[in-house]
This record gives structure tokens, sequence and C-alpha cells, in this order.
């Protein structure tokens, strides 16, 4: 199996797809050092595996800014009573190796996960893979206001 059909696996899923565990411990670590000791500086929140495919699992919510320099990030694309995002990372894997890794932002006091956005010619962008992706989560995770997120924060879809 390749990346784009993993993708694609997950594209055409639903929530009824995955078997999602909601709550850790789970095993993989964001690690560090401090000193000469290793520190855990975070960890996903959860994990979902493809029903018809259990090599093919999701995990989220591990922060992608575990030292807090975005602590207060209100961009200006976050039109949401809670303006400010946290960022995080969506890991996908295959037979537990690490295959892909998505950059998604918590808004709106976690109400909804959105894909991080690129700006360009005075747009933000985002791409088709990590929108499929929020949504698959944003489902997971029983949020069902994604469109209505997604559609306040001004970004646009390529391709639309």
């Amino acid at each position: 199996m390749n990346l784009f059909e993993i993708r694609r696996l997950i594209i055409e899923s639903w929530k009824d797809s995955w078997h999602y565990l909601p709550e850790g411990p789970l095993f993989n670590y964001n690690l560090g050092t401090a000193g000469d000791a290793a520190t855990v500086l975070g960890w996903h929140d959860a994990r979902a595996v493809l029903i018809e495919d259990v090599d093919v699992a999701i995990e989220f919510g591990l922060s992608a800014d575990p030292f807090e320099n975005r602590r207060d990030w209100s961009p200006e694309w976050a039109k949401f009573p809670d303006p400010t995002v946290q960022v995080e990372f969506c890991d996908i894997y295959y037979r537990n190796a690490l295959v892909d890794r998505i950059s998604m932002v918590r808004v709106d006091g976690g109400r909804a996960l959105l894909p991080l956005p690129n700006r360009d010619d005075g747009r933000w962008i985002v791409f088709d893979w990590p929108y499929h992706l929020a949504r698959v989560i944003n489902d997971l995770q029983d949020h069902r206001e994604f469109d209505s997120y997604f559609s306040r924060s001004g970004f646009y879809k390529w391709p639309a």
C-alpha cells in the first residue's frame, strides 16, 4: 500500500469506519531532554484505527507548540467567540510506522479542528488532503459544525 492509497482510505471513510480510542495512555510521545534527563513534552490525546484495515491508524492531539511559543495566538482568520488557536499534529500510521503528519488548529476553545492554512495571494489556502482529514477527525469527536467553522475562517479549499 502506498501513501496515496492510505489517504484515499481515510478520505472515503466516516465515523463508523473507525474504532475510536478517545483516551490514553497512548504509546507515541514527544520526547525531549532537559539537561541529562529525558522528559515527555506531549502526547496524542486520541487514536482511531480503521476497522476494515487495522494497519491504518490516526493519532491526534499532540501539541505542535510544546514550549507554548504561540500560547495566545489569535490569527486574523480566527473569527470565533474564542479567537485563540492551538496548533497540534495529526499523525497517520501504517503498520505502526509514522507515514504522514499534518498540522491542524483547534479553534474556539476546542469546538472544532481545522487544517492549518497557508497564505497565498492574499487568501488562506487549505489543501484537499488536510481538509478531508480534519473533517474525519471532527466527525470522530462528534463536532458537527466543521462546515460552519471552515466557512467562518474564510479559508479557501484547493482544489475547490
